[in-house]
């Protein structure tokens, strides 16, 4: 396909698509790997979050064909739509065969007059496309969870859809951090509370207040964890 930002058809294929490729076997286009950032928050309570995706559709004007004449036939005739062809070659042992790319067609398999290309692909059969991906994270889900969107990566005349995979990124957090089903908070007491006891109030996850305090008669050491399996919500 030509140039001005626009794809090669091949580069969308998975593998290449060109080459040796069985021709029964069906090709598929890339999956694509987008990264969602969300927030500690979003992962503790659940969230529902939004990804606008660009990606390759078949063209509706000409149907995928690249022509805007209807039914036109664009089949090359230098390979016969095949993208390839065999040709012979002189070595000093004899005679040789190699398949190569069709020159005619580039391995596209077709050749559209310029008068005759589609107004709006531009004989590329595909356009480009954007699209809102809606995300269901559910509550205590994993920091590089990925959720696949089964057909939504490019589409390409006769070639199946890949995917969409959409990969959660935490952004890091100013006090909270998680270790594995655990989250860890940080806090700053002073000399005086560390020695006499403290208690202090802070904001969850989940907006909620939270009461923790130190056991009367212990002494607080600095980077020392105090683990609560219940908290006290005011």
């Amino acid at each position: 396909m030509g140039g001005g930002g626009e794809a090669d058809i091949f580069d969308l294929l998975m593998g290449g698509g060109r080459g040796g490729a069985k021709r029964n076997v069906k090709k598929k286009s890339k999956s694509k790997l987008q990264q969602l950032k969300v927030t500690l928050e979003d992962l503790y309570k659940g969230a529902k979050k939004y990804l606008e995706i660009s990606r390759y559709r078949i063209c509706m004007t000409c149907k995928g064909s690249g022509s805007k004449i209807k039914d036109a036939n664009t089949k090359c005739s230098g390979c016969n739509g095949r993208g390839q062809k065999t040709v012979q070659r002189q070595i000093p042992m004899g005679i040789i065969q190699q398949t190569i790319q069709c020159p005619d067609c580039k391995g596209e398999g077709s050749v559209i007059k310029e008068k005759d290309k589609c107004p709006v692909c531009k004989a590329e059969k595909v356009v480009q496309s954007k699209k809102l991906i809606e995300v269901e994270i559910e509550k205590g889900a994993m920091d590089g969870k990925r959720y696949t969107f089964a057909g939504e990566s490019d589409e390409i005349p006769d070639v199946e859809p890949g995917d969409i995979i959409i990969e959660l990124m935490q952004e890091k957090h100013k006090k909270f951090t998680r270790k594995g089903a655990d989250l860890l908070y940080n806090l700053d007491i002073t000399l005086l509370e560390a020695l006499n006891g403290f208690k202090i109030v802070f904001e969850h996850l989940d907006g909620s207040r939270v009461l923790i305090q130190s056991k009367e008669g212990d002494i607080i050491k600095p980077g020392m964890y105090i683990y609560l399996k219940t908290f006290i919500k005011i």
